[in-house]
């Protein structure tokens, strides 16, 4: 990145990918046109892009010290401009370079021979979401935090009205994060090591989640730093900062919701269940997703449907221990699950026909099933 003393030069791609970053972050309505926009401010190190919905946050920062030496301190300027609207430009852009003109509310872009004029708010309105920043209770992989979030997030529920579950709940204790998600007929829990400074918990909301594991695909490869306080959660990585409001904590007891001391269990081939699951649930009708799962005569396990729209089965190899009742369970949750895991072997552990089934899916990730009952 370079800059002039009258603009704001900086190489297109790293702007482009930073701003197309912070407008996920951005409102999409809101009757405050600030939260609509990006935030650019050119800072003691180069430039910082920032967007905020009022709930979530996102700061990028672009490491630049030609352009952080260009203006002096006290004349660095600071453009709040429409986030979609640049995010879009930008992409269409082809010249290596663009220059950002500030004017007073209106900013004259400069790509190649094209030249934009783009109208904006008055930057004393954006909201600063990042004047101050909790304190670290963990670090953590990027990609160990990515995995346990996506795997936590398959069971949330999605549904906007259901407050108390409508988020992932996270627990940091003993050298581990936990990440817990359910919409009250299955629950996921997965864990990521981690280092610990102190013990916290949080519930952060679903469409959050969405953002922060993106950002942390970007970082991966690298060590995040957890800043969690009783009304946000931080997560700071070299790429980004993100700040999330939390939601109050009224998530359920979900340990007592874990089977204990399960009579049976089954043991089977990763890949080969998820094929064999995923075409019979073809036959499934579509007002009633239903699969039974059932030890066969010679000892495998058998996978099931019947319904109005027809009937289907199928048997794979199964090692099984104890006396396993016949169960039928959503087949989507159990795909989910299986998709979501990476271990070759799985094991479900089951108490009878009729009481919440717990998945082991490899190392950290475990899926607790309520089966289908008609009851």
């Amino acid at each position: 990145m370079t800059a002039t003393k009258e603009a704001i030069t900086i190489t297109t791609a790293d702007l482009a990918r930073a701003v197309q970053s912070a407008a996920q972050f951005a409102a999409k309505k809101s009757p405050k046109e600030a939260l609509l926009c990006v935030k650019l401010q050119v800072t003691d190190n180069g430039l910082e892009v920032t967007a905020t919905d009022g709930a979530m946050a996102a700061r990028f920062p672009l490491t630049s010290p030609d352009l952080a030496e260009s203006f002096a301190p006290d004349e660095r300027p600071t453009l709040c401009l429409p986030a979609d609207h640049l995010s879009n430009l930008l992409s269409k852009v082809t010249a290596e370079t663009t220059h950002l003109v500030p004017g007073d509310l209106r900013v004259t872009v400069l790509a190649g021979q094209g030249e934009f004029e783009v109208l904006g708010c008055h930057p004393d309105d954006f909201p600063d979401a990042f004047r101050e920043v909790p304190p670290v209770v963990a670090t953590v992989q990027a990609s160990a935090l990515a995995e346990a979030l996506q795997r936590a997030s398959i069971a949330a529920s999605k549904e906007p009205t259901r407050f108390a579950i409508n988020g992932i709940r996270i627990e940091i204790e003993d050298g581990k994060i936990t990440c817990i998600g359910t919409d009250g007929r299955r629950l996921a829990i997965a864990d990521a090591p981690c280092n610990t400074m102190q013990p916290a918990t949080c519930v952060v909301p679903i469409t959050a989640v969405r953002n922060i594991i993106r950002v942390l695909a970007q970082a991966d490869g690298t060590s995040v730093g957890l800043h969690i306080d009783s009304q946000r959660v931080v997560v700071q990585t070299e790429i980004a900062t993100v700040s999330v409001q939390l939601l109050e904590d009224r998530f359920p007891d979900w340990g007592q919701v874990v089977p204990e001391d399960c009579p049976a269990s089954l043991n089977m081939d990763r890949a080969l269940l998820f094929e064999a699951v995923d075409r019979v649930a073809v036959a499934c009708g579509k007002d009633v997703p239903e699969v039974s799962l059932d030890v066969d005569d010679h000892g495998g396990l058998s996978i099931s449907t019947e319904s109005s729209a027809g009937s289907g089965g199928e048997a794979i190899k199964a090692e099984v221990e104890g006396e396993p009742e016949c169960v039928t369970v959503n087949p989507a949750f159990l795909l989910d699950a299986l998709r979501a895991a990476d271990g070759e072997q799985v094991k479900v552990d089951l108490v009878d026909g009729k009481s919440p089934m717990l998945w082991g899916l490899g190392d950290g990730f475990r899926y607790v099933l309520v089966p289908i009952t008609g009851g």
